[in-house]
């Protein structure tokens, strides 16, 4: 196994959760999902700038992670209107 790919991919995927937990301590920001779109974006591209996207199972993985995650962030933002606080209703 590629270590450089196992590093990339548990180090992105910790900065996710983290970014999420943020996210949901304080639901006024919704910069933390900015955040995680973008670390969204860099998990979707690193089995090519890795070069571990001939490892099939970790490159899908991956791909459908960073989707997960990018959908997930992105309908809230686009709930927002992509402000960078948002509105909470008690």
């Amino acid at each position: 196994m590629h270590p450089a790919a196992v590093y990339t991919a548990a180090g992105l995927g910790i900065l996710i959760v983290l970014v999420s937990l943020w996210a949901l301590a304080k639901p006024v920001l919704a910069f933390p999902l900015w955040i995680n779109l973008i670390l969204a974006v860099l998990l979707f591209i690193s089995p090519w700038v890795i070069a571990f996207a001939t490892i099939t199972n970790m490159a899908w993985s991956a791909w459908v992670l960073a989707a997960l995650v990018y959908l997930a962030a992105g309908s809230v933002l686009g709930s927002n209107g992509g402000r960078l606080s948002r509105r909470v209703d008690a």
